[in-house]
């Protein structure tokens, strides 16, 4: 694993190098999560010495005022988005998001604007809509909540890409404790409740995912997604009554660094989380959808 191995003094004298030398404390709050910020973590930047990763990001990176500005002349990024990530910004926060968009803006908008752009094809919504269905409040500034709207999102475009047909996100979920998507397939009615696993700002995810005493990296994914259903059971049964669905499914975006990345093929991964699935305690009770370098895999 990648070890970090600048201080806030070793930034400081690198930025210098660079007009915008009053970033240190940004680029280094920005670049001790590096190693997170999919997808710029590729096998060229992993080969990289910190000094040149860090050369590398500053090619692109942007003030957190420069991030201001651009957003105010953009009419592409959803309108309550931009109001998320300037609260962020004048509250000194930092998520993922932001962390992206502060290394290299140009591109990274582009990914938001298209993800959105899909989905609002799918859902037959604009892109503003689409961001307001997933129950963002931009005063929540939890380090992974932005990403956590965005895996709705995702979640959309990659069911879609399995079939699904009449896909629709559902708004006010705190309230009515109701899942996130309901949609079709093959004549059946689905309920979809959409959980995101990632380790980027949180603390928690070497104690989920790591090998610890006798405990294997896939028995602690086993047991989280078996947490994470039962924390989920109650607003699927409930949306299943009130929907009158067929079908209840767990939907998992998996944006972490585990064990998995060991495999080194789709099909190795997936006889490795087919064995999770069919071990299982709701296995009876309920699908399940992996989403996972890019990949879907769906049991039932």
């Amino acid at each position: 694993m990648y070890k970090f191995d600048l201080s806030v003094n070793d930034i400081e004298l690198q930025v210098q190098k660079y007009k915008n030398n009053n970033l240190s404390k940004v680029v280094y709050q920005v670049f001790m999560y590096d190693k997170y910020l999919f997808p710029y973590h590729t096998m060229e930047t992993k080969r990289m010495s910190s000094i040149e990763r860090l050369e590398n990001y500053l090619k692109n990176f942007i003030s957190k005022e420069d991030l201001l500005k651009k957003m105010d002349i953009d009419n592409e990024l959803p309108e309550l988005l931009k109001e998320s990530i300037k609260f962020c910004i004048q509250t000194e926060g930092m998520n993922e998001v932001v962390a992206k968009l502060l290394l290299n803006y140009d591109e990274f908008k582009t990914r938001i604007y298209q993800m959105f752009l899909e989905a609002s094809k799918i859902l037959n919504q604009s892109i503003d809509d689409v961001f307001r269905y997933t129950d963002y409040n931009h005063e929540d500034q939890r380090p992974n909540r932005l990403n956590d709207a965005f895996a709705e999102v995702r979640a959309v475009i990659s069911l879609n890409n399995l079939g699904f047909s009449n896909i629709k996100l559902l708004s006010s979920k705190k309230e009515s404790k109701c899942v996130d998507i309901v949609t079709y397939k093959d004549n059946k009615k689905y309920v979809i409740d959409v959980a995101h696993f990632t380790d980027s700002f949180n603390n928690n995810y070497k104690e989920r995912f790591s090998d610890v005493g006798s405990y294997s990296a896939e028995e602690r994914f086993k047991f989280n997604i078996e947490r994470t259903y039962q924390s989920k059971k109650e607003q699927l049964l409930i949306s299943q009554r009130s929907e009158k669905a067929e079908m209840k499914v767990l939907l998992v975006l998996i944006d972490e660094t585990n064990g998995f990345y060991a495999l080194k093929t789709s099909e190795e991964l997936e006889k490795c989380f087919q064995a999770i699935y069919s071990s299982l305690d709701f296995i009876n009770e309920c699908d399940l959808i992996l989403i996972f370098n890019g990949t879907t895999y769906y049991f039932n």
